[in-house]
């Protein structure tokens, strides 16, 4: 899969793969969450049925995938070329997919609210990698982050220092 500016091929791959292992057949939307902070990783499919406000059952298709194909990988590395096309604003914690029966879809990438992992807990040193990994200027840190920074003597700037973001990914050459 290549990288492309505006991510279009990516989240039609992660839609198309959610599709074909969606385990029933008729259903009335999927949706792909994908949770990333200082690399701990937390990705799940739901699917609803039609006539159901709750929805009905968690699948995961990435254990059918290898693992440069998996829906996981995917986002996460989307996650690290959107960091790089406005460094300043870092990049997203929460990603969402949301699919119709008709093939269409629509997305959310999420910069600014705290994630909440299933198994995992975060601590500040979590927060503190994930920005050393992903830095953001002030203007783009919410509230709870940069509270997170100050108390552990971490200055956030108006503007990035030149080294803070490493070079940006290279797009595979084949997909």
């Amino acid at each position: 899969m290549k990288l492309y500016k505006g991510f279009t091929d990516q989240i039609e791959y992660v839609a198309y793969t959610a599709i074909e292992y969606v385990p029933v057949e008729e259903w009335a939307k999927i949706q792909v969450v994908c949770k990333n902070v200082n690399m701990t990783t937390e990705c799940f499919c739901m699917y609803w049925l039609k006539g159901q406000a709750e929805f009905e059952d968690y699948f995961e298709p990435d254990e059918y995938l290898e693992e440069e194909d998996t829906i996981r990988e995917m986002l996460d590395d989307i996650k690290l070329a959107m960091s790089h096309q406005t460094p300043e604003e870092g990049s997203w914690l929460c990603a969402t997919v949301n699919i119709s029966p008709d093939g269409s879809y629509d997305y959310a990438f999420d910069y600014d609210e705290e994630p909440e992992f299933e198994d995992e807990f975060l601590d500040d040193e979590d927060w503190l990698k994930e920005w050393e990994y992903f830095p953001r200027t002030r203007q783009y840190m919410p509230d709870w982050w940069l509270t997170i920074m100050e108390r552990n003597g971490m200055e956030v700037g108006d503007t990035l220092p030149p080294d803070a973001i490493g070079p940006a990914p290279e797009p595979p050459l084949s997909s």
